[in-house]
């Protein structure tokens, strides 16, 4: 098969590098399409006339991720069919990264590195071009000067327990000694919390653990402007700062996890649905032996906390489990812990309390032809799923094109179901 040459092989070179960071193709000019003609020009590349210039370079500018130095002349440079590192192109690259400059195609080069570009790094380089096929040479070097992505704090967690573990992420590796050298964790008065590194190696996260039980309440932790990888010379660019705990936990939430809507008197009120837990959130994990110590039910009954999901044996998720007798209103209390704070001991610094009455569970419909139109040719049985129902009639409508194009609301059921609380259903 003969290779295509010419302005089309140019043309590919051209779109490759669109997509590169940086990287814009140089103005093109030439006729709009011709209506009708499958095979009429779109796009004309300019064809070789004027002297030989640069037409394109890419990368350039700050936070530059996996570069491809790329560069696009003017005239054609490489002969098609010819090794594709022919003819040399000689190039300085400041700090020195090994790889091989490839022809794509006619006008266009590109360097591969071996191992690719460090981050955190400002890098030149200075291009001296062969010349072109015709014989012409370009006046002076190509230079580019750009900066890969720099160094930044990604997160910090702290895990659960007096003398938890610290972990903090960052995007690049960074070595134990340049984050302790940068590093401040601090307490709720500011006073500095003395901290050692569990890694020995560079890595892009480090754990860290205190040389004493944390302090309660809340810690901090800032990284100083300037943290140095392990792989580049540009820092971070400004102080980081995280908070990685708030003060001793608060009760977030306290509420029946299943609700029944009784009417009672003309007065409408949600009632715990009989067999529902109680949800309990707290703003911060604790230890389920801590919080089930604070849970009181007045009157007596017995009780189980269940956590939703432990980690390192804390939770802020719990769900309270116990036999509650229909129609008694009970008093469900989560107190706050007793004394004063302590970096020894877990802490609930605010409780919450919830009156509430249980009601058996309330008759359910589920429709099961949601989301159905049917054809006046439907035979096939509708079916529906009750639960606590003994009978239920339905009534089921044609809809007019007014009911298709309405919007769903509380009052334009697609389906009506007497007798029964049914689900919304969406047509």
């Amino acid at each position: 098969m003969r290779r295509l040459a010419g302005p089309f092989a140019s043309l590919a070179g051209l779109l490759a590098v669109s997509c590169l960071p940086g990287g814009r193709l140089p103005a093109l000019t030439g006729p709009p399409p011709t209506p009708g003609r499958a095979l009429g020009p779109v796009v004309e590349v300019a064809p070789d006339t004027g002297p030989l210039a640069l037409a394109f370079a890419s990368p350039a500018g700050d936070e530059v991720e996996a570069p491809l130095p790329t560069l696009v002349f003017t005239r054609a440079m490489h002969r098609l069919g010819e090794a594709p590192d022919s003819p040399a192109i000689v190039a300085r690259i400041t700090p020195p990264v090994a790889g091989t400059w490839r022809w794509l195609d006619g006008r266009t080069a590109q360097f591969s590195p071996q191992r690719g570009f460090a981050p955190s790094t400002a890098y030149t380089i200075e291009v001296t071009p062969p010349g072109s096929l015709d014989g012409q040479t370009l006046a002076a070097p190509v230079r580019l000067a750009f900066r890969t992505t720099r160094l930044a704090l990604l997160d910090a967690e702290l895990a659960q327990g007096p003398s938890g573990r610290l972990r903090v992420r960052f995007n690049q590796n960074v070595t134990p000694a340049a984050l302790l050298a940068a590093l401040r964790v601090s307490d709720e008065q500011g006073r500095r919390v003395a901290v050692e590194a569990l890694d020995k190696t560079h890595a892009q996260w480090l754990d860290l653990r205190p040389l004493r039980p944390w302090p309660a309440g809340v810690i901090d932790l800032a990284v100083a402007r300037g943290l140095v990888g392990s792989e580049g010379s540009i820092g971070l660019a400004k102080d980081e700062t995280r908070r990685l705990r708030e003060a001793d936990p608060v009760v977030a939430s306290l509420s029946c996890g299943r609700t029944v809507d009784e009417d009672e008197g003309g007065e409408s009120r949600s009632e715990c649905e009989e067999g529902s837990a109680i949800d309990l959130s707290l703003s911060a994990p604790l230890p389920p032996a801590t919080v089930r110590s604070r849970v009181r039910v007045t009157p007596p009954v017995p009780l189980e906390l269940r956590p939703l999901w432990l980690d390192h044996g804390a939770t802020s998720s719990y769900e309270i489990h116990a036999r509650f007798r229909t129609g008694v209103t009970y008093k469900v209390e989560v107190q706050p812990s007793t004394g004063t704070p302590s970096r020894l001991r877990p802490f609930l610094n605010e409780g919450a309390t919830l009156t509430m009455r249980t009601a058996p569970p309330g008759p359910r419909v589920d429709l099961l032809a949601r989301g159905t139109h049917m054809p006046p040719s439907w035979t096939a049985p509708l079916q529906a799923q009750l639960e606590r129902v003994e009978r239920a009639s339905f009534t089921v409508a044609p809809l007019d094109l007014a009911d298709v194009r309405a919007p769903v609301g509380p009052e334009s059921p697609a389906f009506v179901v007497r007798g029964a609380h049914v689900r919304q259903v969406e047509r």
